[in-house]
């Protein structure tokens, strides 16, 4: 309890606001979807070694939409196709004691992503099995971290990568009896950063 830290008393330091949206629009076999979320928090504690009661924040976006399309392919098979876009942001604001310990200075991280995902799935039921296949591809042109402290219009660190995921899977659907129904199935991802797992 010190002048320093206002005695402990985060003064007007604790608040929230939040805004979201959504849209869903279905005509026959197509369904679009939309949404957005924002949230801004005023952080009382701020982060370590940052000084206490000193202006403090996290803020966090997202938004995205898909759009899906099903339909009956011949008589025995149903597809449906999906494609949708994401994307993310994260600026986390914090006040630091500066290098000469005399006065103070922003910090500020950031982190941003986008998404872009396509899948086609088929299906169709023989006997007691519904038998689902399909395939998916991710792709991640933008996962990005930075930061930048006090005025400086040049990051203070950053790190920019883009990743992809394409993957197959097969799946059984199984009625055994009324009570009784049993999934299961292979999926093959490959990721372009490591090796292919099987799950």
């Amino acid at each position: 309890d010190s002048p320093d830290s206002n005695f402990g008393v985060a003064d007007g330091r604790d608040t929230m606001r939040r805004y979201n949206a959504f849209a869903r629009v279905e005509h026959k076999g197509l369904v679009v979807l939309g949404l957005y979320n924002r949230w801004t928090h005023d952080n009382p504690n701020g982060a370590y070694g940052s000084l206490y009661n000193r202006p403090a924040s996290n803020q966090e976006e997202h938004g995205m939409f898909s759009v899906a399309w099903s339909r009956a392919l011949g008589r025995h098979w149903t597809g449906v196709f999906r494609t949708g876009y994401d994307h993310y942001g994260y600026t986390g604001t914090y006040t630091y004691p500066d290098e000469a310990g005399t006065g103070e200075e922003r910090y500020q991280d950031n982190s941003r992503g986008q998404t872009w995902t396509g899948e086609a799935q088929f299906s169709r039921t023989v006997g007691a099995h519904q038998i689902t296949a399909g395939v998916e591809h991710r792709w991640n042109p933008q996962q990005d971290q930075f930061s930048y402290l006090g005025n400086s219009v040049l990051p203070y660190w950053s790190d920019e990568r883009t990743s992809s995921t394409t993957g197959l899977y097969v799946q059984d659907q199984w009625r055994v009896s009324p009570k009784v129904l049993v999934n299961g199935g292979p999926r093959l991802d490959h990721y372009k950063a490591f090796k292919d797992p099987v799950k």
